[in-house]
């Protein structure tokens, strides 16, 4: 039953980073301290905010992930890789199956 009392393992006051508003997570003291900074309301520091986390995407999409596939690419294609090279059928060992998905036998 829950005492309504936060998880041991949750920090009460979570730190954030660069990736997390890569991923479009905007943490809600940032959103504080923008409002703060900036000397306006909360919504409006919350729509500024999250055009700038929308804006540091797209950023980090064109002048970084781009380029690095673009690399990436290209060195493959000098290293005679191609796609289907990338994608092979496993050939590791297989469970026994026998007896239907998830049946666990006790040998």
């Amino acid at each position: 039953m829950h005492s309504g009392s936060s998880a041991p393992n949750r920090d009460e006051n979570p730190k954030w980073n660069v990736s997390n508003l890569l991923r479009g997570i905007t943490p809600k003291s940032m959103m504080t301290e923008w409002s703060v900074v900036f000397w306006t309301t909360m919504s409006i520091a919350k729509t500024v905010l999250h055009k700038f986390v929308g804006y540091l995407g797209t950023q980090a999409s064109e002048l970084i992930w781009k380029p690095w596939y673009s690399a990436t690419i290209a060195w493959e294609q000098t290293q005679g890789i191609s796609a289907k090279d990338k994608t092979s059928k496993y050939t590791g060992p297989r469970g026994d199956w026998s007896q239907g998905y998830c049946y666990i036998t006790g040998d």
